[in-house]
Order: C-alpha cells, then sequence, then structure tokens
C-alpha cells in the first residue's frame, strides 16, 4: 500500500514541522500529537487493510488529513492573515471528497478513481496554498521585526 507509506511520510515531516515551529506558536503542539496520532493509526492499520477496505482507510486518513489543513488555514485567521479563506475552501472540499469516499457504497455513481483524483488535487492544493500564505506571513513578521529593531 504505497499510499499509506506516502501518508506515513508526509506526516512524519509535518511533525518534524511543528517541531521545528512550536517555539514561535504555542498552540502547535496539538497538531503535532495530532499529525502523530494519524502516522500511528497508518502504522496499525497496516496489516488490516485489505481490498474491501483500502478506499475507507483511504478516505478516513485524508480526512484526518483534511481537518487538520483546515484547522491550519483558521489559524491563519488568528494570526490576521487577509486570505485564510483560500486554503480554508480547497481543504472543505477534500473533507467532503474525504466523506464521499469512506461512504462510497451510498454513492456508487461516482468512479472511485475520481474520487480519490478530488481528495488528492485538494488536499496537494491546499498544501500549496497554505505554504504560500505562511511565507507571507512569515515576510510580514519579519518585516515587523526589522522595524521594530529600527525603532530602537
Amino acid at each position: 500500500m504505497p499510499l499509506g507509506i506516502a501518508f506515513s511520510l508526509s506526516s512524519i515531516i509535518e511533525a518534524l514541522f511543528f517541531l521545528q515551529n512550536s517555539k514561535s506558536i504555542k498552540a502547535w503542539n496539538w497538531y503535532l500529537y495530532y499529525t502523530l496520532s494519524i502516522a500511528i493509526i497508518i502504522t496499525i492499520s497496516y496489516p488490516y487493510t485489505h481490498e474491501n477496505y483500502t478506499t475507507s482507510i483511504l478516505g478516513l486518513i485524508s480526512l484526518c488529513q483534511g481537518f487538520l489543513l483546515l484547522s491550519l488555514a483558521t489559524d491563519l485567521r488568528n494570526h490576521d492573515s487577509v486570505h485564510w479563506a483560500i486554503p480554508a475552501r480547497s481543504s472543505g472540499l477534500a473533507i467532503l471528497f474525504s466523506i464521499i469516499l469512506i461512504a462510497h457504497s451510498v454513492f456508487d455513481l461516482i468512479p472511485t478513481s475520481f474520487i480519490i483524483g478530488g481528495v488528492f488535487i485538494m488536499i496537494a492544493l491546499s498544501y500549496i496554498l497554505l505554504v504560500s500564505e505562511f511565507k507571507k506571513l512569515n515576510k510580514h513578521y519579519k518585516s515587523i521585526k526589522i522595524l521594530s529593531r529600527e525603532l530602537k
């Protein structure tokens, strides 16, 4: 299951990112715990994945990723970012696609490959948009830090 390995690696990389930035933002410790729990769920569920349950487990993991991305977008709002809603929309769509993937037996009219593609596209788009917003926010804080040094 290469998708599980990819999600595990992304969870570990996210955990390292949150560890690196945990001193600057105190509430990021909870993101670290959440990311580690996603990695643990993937590791524990790997031996139990059968062909019938693979889409449901993939939906559950992507649902967790979508909620993590949505909470990061709302965290941007708390730090006065102007465009926080743009990554929030794409992560909301990732959550919607994940729910459809979990309940695929109800939504049997939509092909599974289309739903999985939508999930991956929305998660990747959310990551890209969040990174660009974090870069803008980081530039803003650096300019404030430089201006405060010049005033002293």
